[in-house]
């Protein structure tokens, strides 16, 4: 079955790909919960793909929804931003730990001396 992707980081691995295509889909929640920053982020995927798109609200007027875009370029950059930095620090632990092991297995790392 071909899958859409949303865009949303991790979302579209745990969903194996992103939403199944073709089907229908009611979003619900309680008010600030991200629906319509999700619904955005699924259009903005699209429109990046090449697709055309339509969003629909009966509650939310344009002005409304530029912010809403808006807030979610500033979040989306910002998670941008910590996702990088736990990379970093991530591939430094990783690091360090291979160093570790290497001089445990030589004989000079921290665990095998003085004993």
């Amino acid at each position: 079955m071909q899958r859409l992707r949303t865009g949303i980081p991790g979302f579209d691995e745990v969903t194996q790909g992103g939403l199944l295509a073709d089907r229908i889909y009611l979003v619900d929640g309680d008010p600030g919960a991200g629906k319509t920053t999700f619904a955005l982020q699924f259009l903005l995927e699209g429109v990046r793909n090449g697709e055309r798109c339509l969003y629909v609200t009966l509650s939310e007027t344009r002005d409304e929804l530029a912010s809403e875009v808006a807030n979610a370029k500033d979040k989306a950059s910002e998670a941008a931003g910590h996702l990088e930095n736990r990379a970093e620090t991530a591939r430094d632990e990783a690091s360090e730990q291979w160093h570790e092991i290497r001089g445990k297995r030589r004989g000079d790392g921290p665990a095998m001396q003085g004993g």
